[in-house]
């Protein structure tokens, strides 16, 4: 069976920031400051449409607002905008900060922003962001680590001619095609290894199943209870639907909790049913922060695209 990850970052032309622009930024007017990043986001991605200081009358309060950069593309006919907030401050970038912001891209119905600093953030600042109870996605980001800005999205993984192009979640790294069995892409924590994120049981990955071997959803779920209680014996698990909080146009799926007695974390599983395939994204948790980074398993479900990928000779 062909499987195969290919990382969206390679496919677009990059700019890299010199240390010379970095060691500059101290004595940047916050309008070249404005002006370096909208020039870095139009060569990263050429395909789409980047525009500076627009104007947009606000559905909800009905003001205008100004945006310092907006970002518009269209992927497989879903259009895709970002709004990018430039800051340039002498201090961190606060829970106001944030707040002020995403209080603005509530007002547009935008549900992707992205900030970005010079002088870093206070961690309160992104427990915030993570802490939105809207269907709100927003980075923070540092001025040098703009170059690895995911954009739009992802990646895209398939086995055969099911694909799926997904995003990668703001705090994550993503790495492509590891050499484990049922695993077309995963997730780590920045800086480690996927190794690393496996052992220490903070990680997510994905992968697709084909209707052709499981017809209905069941017949996957009854699959993998039984694969996974042959490795972990007492394991326990508990479904539920989540197209309410999950939903891809109505894209039935299902939510699962698993507890192991191996282990203290807890696995959230979301399996999604598209017309030819499954995709099911596995999370690795502690209790904790579970109902916080179910978040995050949102968004990527909600954001994947399913394709046929086919390739040509």
């Amino acid at each position: 069976m062909a499987r195969k990850f290919c990382n969206l970052h390679k496919l677009i032309s990059s700019l890299i920031i010199s240390n010379l622009v970095l060691q500059s930024l101290m004595n940047m007017k916050w309008i070249d400051y404005e002006d370096l990043i909208y020039k870095h986001l139009q060569r990263k991605f050429p395909r789409a449409v980047i525009q500076k200081n627009v104007k947009r009358i606000g559905i909800l309060s009905g003001i205008e607002r100004q945006i310092d950069i907006l970002c518009t593309s269209n992927v497989l006919d879903q259009e895709i905008v970002i709004v990018f907030e430039c800051k340039y401050y002498s201090s961190k970038l606060d829970i106001k900060n944030v707040e002020s912001f995403l209080s603005m891209l509530a007002d547009l119905k935008v549900s992707k922003g992205v900030m970005i600093t010079n002088v870093g953030y206070t961690r309160g600042a992104i427990e915030r962001t993570l802490r939105e109870p809207q269907d709100i996605k927003l980075e923070i980001l540092d001025f040098e680590d703009l170059e690895s800005f995911h954009g739009f999205y992802g990646g895209i993984a398939h086995k055969d001619e099911n694909g799926l192009i997904f995003p990668c979640p703001m705090d994550w790294e993503l790495h492509p095609n590891p050499p484990i069995s049922s695993t077309l892409a995963v997730f780590s924590r920045p800086g480690k290894t996927w190794q690393e994120a496996f052992i220490e049981k903070e990680v997510i990955y994905l992968d697709l199943a084909s209707k052709s071997d499981f017809p209905v959803m069941q017949d996957l779920i009854a699959f993998h209870e039984k694969e996974t209680a042959q490795k972990f014996p007492g394991a326990q698990f508990s479904y539920e639907e989540f197209i309410n909080v999950f939903s891809i146009n109505g894209t039935p799926s299902v939510l699962r909790t698993g507890k192991y007695q191996q282990y203290k974390e807890i696995e959230i599983s979301a399996i999604v049913e598209f017309e030819k395939f499954y995709a099911f994204f596995v999370m690795y948790v502690s209790h904790k922060v579970a109902e916080r980074e179910k978040k995050r398993l949102a968004f990527l479900v909600k954001k994947s695209i399913p394709i046929r990928y086919v390739t040509t000779k």
